[in-house]
């Protein structure tokens, strides 16, 4: 019958003999996620560092078997050492603390998605009628959030998305006008997760704060048509300017936790900017054009890659 070879049990933790209680647990806790079954399957070395960490665990977050252990190793156990798959009872299922680990409680992410405008944008003062305002585009950011609770955190968002140039024959007659812009975000942010235990958290979150959005819309005269003032077809811009606004968020989520401390997201919203009105150019007050509204609605989708810490 084989000899079953004692560990060491700092050693196996990566922890000094001098380690506190919570440094102890925190090691413990990152080795038994990395090594977790669920996470290697069929892999026998990954299992065997598992129940070693546990084992090291059992014994060196006892303070009286610490004690005894640091006193006459392996023989101060009397035979009490070894994998004990009850010590998930002492501190709930490793995966359904706070992330796993109720120490990192921060997390950093960065996004990648669209956004779309879903509003539309009126000429009417000008003798023209509505059209989209813009196309969808490109956004990008990051965000921070510190969790007060297991569930509950609360931080800040930065994001940039641009409304690419969309064409309407209907904005202005006998003109083929262009409209598009962009928008910088700053967010403060409360966020929910709905289930946190498991790979799989589906979560809500809402913000308000602060948004610089711009608006220009351009016309070109179409063919056969020219500006009544020049006779000429060159394009004109109309609209080209940008304002500060109150901004606000909704957004539902998902959380996919398989990397851990990495995890992915992704992420629908609803995004709602009050801008006031942009200023019409010279060119567009010569038609008649003040100003047009500044209000937008913002569909994302996107996708978000984090760390936690």
């Amino acid at each position: 019958m084989p000899i079953k070879t004692q560990i060491d049990y700092y050693e196996c933790l990566g922890v000094a003999r001098s380690a506190t209680e919570q440094e102890i647990k925190s090691a413990y806790r990152k080795l038994a996620l990395k090594f977790h079954p669920d996470r290697n399957p069929g892999n026998k070395e990954a299992e065997d560092r598992f129940k070693q960490a546990a084992e090291a665990y059992s014994v060196l977050g006892d303070p009286e078997k610490r004690q005894r252990y640091d006193a006459y190793g392996h023989a101060g156990l009397g035979g009490s050492g070894g994998f004990d798959p009850t010590i998930f009872a002492d501190f709930g299922d490793i995966l359904g603390d706070f992330f796993g680990f109720e120490d990192l409680r921060q997390t950093f992410s960065i996004d990648l998605g669209f956004a779309t405008p879903l509003s539309r944008v009126s000429l009417s003062s000008a003798g023209g009628g509505t059209g989209d305002n813009g196309n969808s585009g490109i956004l990008f950011g990051g965000q921070y959030i510190y969790y007060m609770r297991p569930r509950l955190g609360a931080g800040f968002d930065f994001e940039y998305f641009n409304r690419s140039r969309t064409d309407s024959l209907g904005l202005l007659p006998n003109a083929d006008t262009n409209v598009s812009g962009d928008t910088l975000l700053l967010l403060a942010l409360l966020r929910y997760t709905l289930v946190n235990r498991g790979w799989v958290r589906p979560y809500i979150l809402a913000g308000i704060g602060a948004d610089r959005t711009s608006t220009e819309i351009d016309a070109t005269p179409l063919l056969g048509f020219s500006w009544s003032d020049t006779g000429t077809g060159e394009t004109r811009t109309l609209v080209d300017d940008s304002n500060w606004g109150f901004a606000s968020t909704a957004r539902f989520g998902i959380d996919f936790n398989a990397t851990a401390p990495t995890f992915f997201s992704l992420e629908l919203g609803w995004t709602e900017l009050s801008n006031g009105r942009y200023d019409a150019t010279p060119a567009g007050r010569d038609l008649g054009l003040g100003s047009v509204a500044g209000n937008l609605s913002v569909l994302t989708f996107g996708g978000r890659w984090g760390w936690r810490f």
